[in-house]
């Protein structure tokens, strides 16, 4: 199943967008991560600074050197922050007050430690850790918990995680909707081919064109190619269709102009081989000519009845019963030198009512019982007529080699012959399709395990008309 190439522009489209926000958020979360981090360690890094100046400033109101620190640690208490103070021996000398969720400094090096805020774990703690040198030998270090920073990166990833893909939701269907305005010229190109292309089967003389854009784009570019696609066919169709027209009439002219002579020299054919008299053996040479004659006024007769199909004269149609036309065929078969030792038959038969032309319906039997007795082989040959599915189906069934499948549509083209040395004009088929076609029917062949069997289906006739014919 093909995607439309509306779905296929907005999953592009979202793909583009996917990676865009990706890559961008993804650029984003570190630059805010690292932002995330520069605060939390300037905030210590204030703190540090903040216990080196005030150790400066009230370090001459304390006797000694441990109260003046332990002062400065204990003005530094805020939140989850720990502060403790060393001496140079690494002595504890003071510590902030301890509270619920406060880092834990006790195990920690203060000498080891620098200057600048650094990750450590101790005792299944994260913190982030800073120390400063303060007068006196003393070393102090701040430290915080990581846990504030965590928490704010993944409020960060879970907004990430939440907003993209309503993001991506969001510009695929603005990428559906904007892409229907989009292709609406392309819509309308197989819109106007679809039209047109109706057009050409009915034989409609002019094409529609599209409407030319005001913009001078892709779009109008595209339009005057299509529109100057639909002259060049307009103008073929127009050459061929006189073409044809010339072809027909000089077709149907000849076949009328030969039907007289045609039919001067079967007469006087048939008049010669009437006489006693047989002088020189001129009998069987007028047999031949009878012979011949009659042949050539049968393709005289069949070319006409082709160039009067093709000219889509109209039909003299009647309601009647296709089995009794049928049957009738057979037996007008069944009197022809060609049937002569042949067993010819009905087959599945039933009583069914079309409208049709009943000369050209005849004619078309007619066709399809020639060709099985010249090309379906020696064994029997059925005829059957049954309704089926609300349409009448007729069918010649021969028992013959069949035909390949190669070559099924090919024997219904004019003039066609599978093989060269085989009787026949090649019109047969021709003539019995383009019949059925005219009245609203198929014809085709299919295989029937030996041989070949064509079925024609014609429409059935409506009910309450009344049915011309024997059948009750």
């Amino acid at each position: 199943m093909t995607t439309p190439l509306r779905w296929r522009l907005a999953l592009t489209f979202t793909f583009g967008l996917a990676l865009t926000l990706f890559v961008g958020a993804a650029v984003f979360a570190l630059m805010l991560e690292r932002a995330y981090r520069e605060d939390f360690d300037r905030e210590l890094l204030e703190v540090a600074h903040a216990a080196s100046d005030l150790y400066a400033i009230d370090r001459e109101e304390y006797s000694t050197r441990d109260e003046a620190v332990s002062h400065v640690v204990s003005e530094l208490l805020l939140g989850e922050r720990t502060t403790m103070a060393f001496d140079a021996t690494g002595r504890r000398i003071a510590v902030s007050q301890h509270l619920p969720g406060s880092p834990d400094l006790e195990h920690i090096d203060p000498f080891a430690t620098p200057t600048t805020p650094i990750d450590i774990t101790t005792a299944g703690r994260d913190m982030r850790v800073v120390a400063v040198q303060l007068p006196d030998g003393v070393r102090l270090l701040v430290g915080q918990p990581n846990a504030s920073f965590r928490a704010r990166l993944g409020v960060l990833r879970v907004s990430l995680a939440v907003g993209l893909p309503l993001l991506l939701l969001l510009g695929g269907g603005i990428g559906v909707v904007l892409s229907r305005p989009a292709l609406k010229p392309v819509n309308a190109v197989a819109t106007a081919a679809q039209t047109a292309g109706q057009a050409v089967s009915r034989g409609d003389p002019r094409l529609p064109r599209l409407a030319t854009p005001k913009a001078d784009d892709e779009v109008r570019q595209l339009t005057d190619a299509f529109n100057g696609l639909l002259d060049q066919l307009e103008t073929a169709l127009e050459r061929e269709r006189g073409f044809a027209e010339m072809q027909r009439a000089f077709l149907a002219d000849a076949a009328h102009e030969l039907r007289t002579p045609a039919a001067i020299v079967r007469s006087e054919a048939d008049a010669a081989l009437a006489a006693p008299e047989d002088v020189g053996g001129a009998r069987e040479t007028l047999q031949r000519v009878a012979d011949e004659a009659g042949r050539m006024g049968q393709l005289i007769t069949d070319l006409l009845l082709l160039a009067r199909g093709d000219a889509d004269r109209p039909l003299a149609l009647a309601p009647l019963y296709l089995d009794d036309f049928a049957e009738q065929s057979l037996r007008r078969i069944r009197a022809l030198p060609i049937a002569a030792g042949r067993e010819v038959r009905l087959g599945p038969f039933e009583a069914t009512s079309v409208l049709g032309d009943a000369p050209l319906l005849e004619r078309a039997i007619v066709a399809l019982l020639e060709n099985a007795l010249l090309h379906g082989g020696a064994g029997l040959i059925e005829l059957g007529v049954a309704p089926l599915k609300g349409r009448a189906v007729l069918s010649v069934r021969d028992h013959g080699e069949g035909v390949p499948v190669e070559a099924r549509e090919r024997i219904f083209s004019r003039f066609a012959r599978l093989e060269t040395d085989r009787p026949g004009t090649g019109l047969g088929l021709a003539i019995a399709r383009l019949i059925a076609t005219r009245h609203g029917g198929t014809l085709h062949v299919e295989d029937a395990a030996p041989g070949a069997r064509f079925v024609m289906t014609l429409p059935i006739a409506p009910r309450g008309d009344t049915i011309v014919g024997s059948t009750p």
